[in-house]
């Protein structure tokens, strides 16, 4: 048991090193503003379905010259994707089971205007599952703070902002920029705190 426990506690401080640039948090909030954007131009879908393709590769791109270098590289185990696409799955068939009977009780299940009233707190119950799922990886206690605040303001904007499409819009960009801001104060604090090796820097500067 403790073993495991041991294993465990590695997997984390290996996740979590592998994660300290704050790159993904930059990642996560320009795809949740390009989705905000998208909603409201409806003309849009062709760049968002570019950044959604580029995001990836194009992290990748960046850590190989500015994070791998300064901190090494360590190959993570990855899960395998028909369990991760099953848990994702079973995540989001829930959470619209939950609101779909939460509506059915004390609302009108098939009014779409409900619906579009509370999906920002759709949207951030959705989201936390992934910060839940970042937190169990990492062992980071910032994805909880980072699942909090995706609930606490889709709650918000879905009752203080009625309009259908606005209050999503407006949420989006928020939070988007909520992690754009927080994954580049992070990633300013990793390059001063991991300078480059003097030879890599003697190399890079001729």
């Amino acid at each position: 048991m403790s073993q495991n426990l041991d294993v465990r506690k590695v997997e984390q401080r290996v996740w979590r090193a592998s994660q300290q640039d704050g790159l993904m948090e930059v990642a996560i909030g320009i795809l949740l503003a390009a989705t905000a954007l998208q909603i409201r131009v409806t003309g849009l879908i062709a760049l968002w379905i570019v950044v959604l393709v580029s995001l990836a590769p194009g992290l990748e791109a960046i850590r190989k010259r500015v994070t791998y270098p300064r901190i090494g590289y360590v190959e993570l185990v990855q899960e395998k994707p028909k369990k991760t696409l099953r848990g994702i799955g079973v995540y989001t068939l829930g959470v619209f089971a939950g609101l779909a009977l939460a509506f059915a009780i004390f609302g009108d299940i098939g009014d779409w205007r409900l619906w579009s009233r509370w999906s920002p707190t759709l949207s951030g119950v959705l989201l936390s599952g992934g910060m839940i799922y970042a937190a169990g990886k990492s062992g980071a206690a910032r994805y909880y703070a980072f699942m909090v605040l995706a609930v606490g303001l889709g709650i918000a904007f879905s009752i203080l902002v009625p309009e259908p499409y606005t209050n999503l819009t407006l949420y989006l960009l928020m939070l988007g920029g909520v992690f754009i801001l927080c994954g580049a104060i992070t990633f300013l604090r990793f390059l001063h705190k991991n300078p480059l090796p003097a030879e890599e820097a003697v190399d890079g500067a001729e």
